[in-house]
């Protein structure tokens, strides 16, 4: 069921699927790591496909994070989606980034800008109330104070 959010969004942003994935598996992964877990399998029981997105941007987490260039040279931009990668990266660990600050970096190496990524997040954020109940994913959502940045 998340493979319906994730064709919507390619189509919204004008990105490939694989791209809308990665950022989808990104901001879900965020939600299970920082929010609780028994409100997330909740969740995870309502919309099929939720938690593999979540495994497989953590797998890939894992991977690019000895590699040169970060997120940007995980995507295959070479050099110029590298050297953006680095400096964002650079930027996140200079005011004390991490989860938020690296969720806008692969926003950002995708091509989308800071007010495309808070509609993403919107949009998902809306997507999985629709589908697993607003409560739930309020819940969830207050959990995870780094989400605040981009639900305004």
């Amino acid at each position: 069921m998340i493979e319906q959010f994730i064709e919507q969004a390619a189509g919204k942003y004008g990105i490939d699927a694989g791209t809308a994935r990665s950022l989808t598996g990104s901001v879900v992964s965020m939600l299970r790591k920082d929010g609780d877990d028994a409100d997330f399998e909740a969740v995870a029981e309502q919309v099929p496909g939720l938690d593999a997105v979540a495994d497989e941007a953590e797998a890939g987490e894992a991977e690019a994070a000895p590699a040169s260039g970060g997120f940007g040279g995980a995507l295959g931009l070479g050099g110029l989606g590298g050297g953006l990668g680095g400096l964002a990266g650079m930027a996140a660990k200079a005011v004390g980034g991490g989860g938020a600050m690296d969720l806008i970096q692969k926003f950002t190496g995708a091509g989308l800008s800071m007010d495309s990524a808070g509609d993403f997040v919107q949009m998902l954020v809306k997507f999985l109330k629709d589908k697993a109940g607003e409560g739930v994913i309020n819940q969830i959502t207050a959990k995870v104070p780094m989400l605040a940045k981009f639900l305004g």
